[in-house]
């Protein structure tokens, strides 16, 4: 239901003269207000809401100081109110009797203003409907009166259970001549007509269809009753009024209720994904809750034909295909974990740097809610290898190296202390050692020079993380 227009223009580039419209269908526009002497950024609110799908604005001059010959429309803003689910109509307000001249066109009305209320709201919603009158046109070529009948439209979830419609009089002249009595009144056409609508199949058909054609009917039979009775009070105006509204009635058997068991199947499984939307990538989601909603409205619309019932499943469940859960990244979180604990003076500075590039992209696409599954898989093997390649750092160790001693110089320095010792004893007249103390000498010289080589081949192991 729109409520109000609002409109912006480029600099000066805005019109002077120019109509709004609504539509239903895009084909068939009516004007809802005309605009003159417009200026910069206007916005009109309607004093009761308009029911329609489609606005457009026809511009027909540009104000006299913008260059060119175009309109710089830079934003359009059209309100509504928001309606129910499901909506009926609980009463139609009749449009103002008109007279006009023989010989002069009706100007039926192209909105007639109803209330609507949903069955679990107290208050009613003023709306301005577009209603479709029968007959369509009055003929005006000599004095009379004729009743024309507005059906309120079946659109938007709305019934119309008590089938209200809005009744305009139209006076010819000097208005409809009193019945001669005794003259009579002919009912073929009427009679043809519910020969016909008892022809009419109604399996399948909406509810309110239903409804307004049985209505149309009763109306029908006992407007035919009443001649046959003899009632004097029944014109032939009555007659013909009572006999078209039921053909217009009849010519709405099509609307039929729509199949929605495979639309209720894709709603079904489409809720439960999107109670838990957050596990997907934000890529697709906006369009899966645009199908959502827009397959929600369909099912929920009890004149939704067909065609509109298969697109809202189809589109809902392209959209469902199209979303791609969030990759797991608990390998990349410990990777990053276990990377950020190294010590970088432990590492040769050229692969360390390499090692944290690597981290910094780990870390960006850890942080990244849209990074895809190969995105997160190839940073993790980016991080693994760099880690890999890790130098252990060697400063210190070729200097330790040269002064460490090796078991060979250990051996030579033993001898001659023996050596040395053994002279030294002769010299100063002491007795040679005996055998068990010579062994004992050995087995000492022999631990030493273990520890030498113990000490010598310690071995500084690279760790290598994976």
């Amino acid at each position: 239901m729109i409520s109000g227009i609002k409109m912006s223009y480029y600099n000066k580039v805005y019109p002077t003269d120019y109509d709004i419209q609504v539509s239903d269908d895009k084909e068939n526009w009516v004007t809802v207000r005309t605009i003159a002497h417009e200026n910069n950024g206007p916005t009109y609110e309607f004093e009761v809401p308009v029911m329609a799908r489609y606005v457009r604005l026809v511009f027909r001059s540009i104000n006299s100081v913008a260059a060119g010959n175009c309109i710089g429309l830079q934003e359009l803003e059209v309100s509504g109110v928001r309606r129910q689910a499901e909506m009926d109509y609980v009463s139609v307000q009749d449009p103002e009797e008109q007279k006009v001249e023989i010989g002069a066109a009706v100007e039926l009305p192209a909105f007639v203003q109803a209330a609507v209320k949903a069955e679990d709201d107290p208050q009613e919603t003023k709306v301005l409907v577009m209603p479709e009158w029968s007959p369509d046109e009055v003929d005006t070529s000599a004095d009379g009166a004729a009743d024309i009948a507005g059906f309120l439209p079946y659109r938007y979830n709305l019934s119309n259970p008590l089938v209200y419609e809005a009744l305009l009089t139209v006076t010819v002249g000097e208005g409809a001549e009193e019945p001669e009595p005794g003259k009579e009144i002919s009912t073929a056409v009427l009679e043809y007509a519910i020969e016909l609508a008892g022809d009419v199949d109604t399996d399948g058909v909406m509810d309110a269809v239903t409804e307004n054609f049985e209505k149309a009917l009763r109306d029908a039979e006992d407007i035919l009753e009443r001649v046959k009775a003899g009632d004097g009070s029944v014109t032939q105006n009555a007659v013909d009024a009572a006999w078209q509204n039921l053909i217009k009635a009849m010519q709405y058997m099509e609307f039929k209720e729509a199949d929605k068991d495979d639309l209720a199947k894709v709603l079904s499984l489409a809720e439960t994904m999107n109670s838990n939307l957050d596990a997907y990538l934000e890529e697709g989601r906006p369009a899966f809750v645009t199908a959502l909603d827009t397959a929600e409205n369909v099912y929920e619309d009890e004149f939704a034909p067909q065609e509109d019932v298969d697109n809202a499943w189809r589109n809902l469940l392209k959209a469902m295909a199209d979303l791609r859960l969030k990759p797991d990244k608990s390998l990349l979180e410990e990777l990053i974990r276990q990377a950020e604990a190294l010590n970088e003076a432990d590492y040769d500075a050229q692969s360390f740097s390499v090692m944290r590039a690597a981290l910094a992209e780990a870390k960006t696409v850890l942080a990244d809610g849209s990074a895809t599954e190969e995105k997160v898989s190839t940073s993790v093997e980016a991080l693994e290898d760099a880690m890999e390649k890790l130098t252990a750092s060697v400063i210190g160790t070729a200097d330790a190296a040269d002064s460490t001693p090796t078991a060979d110089t250990v051996a030579a320095a033993g001898s001659r202390d023996a050596a040395d010792t053994a002279d030294a004893a002769e010299d100063t007249g002491v007795k040679a050692a005996k055998t068990g103390d010579e062994d004992t000498a050995r087995v000492f010289l022999l631990m030493a020079g273990a520890a030498v080589l113990l000490i010598n081949g310690t071995v500084f192991i690279k760790k290598r993380t994976k």
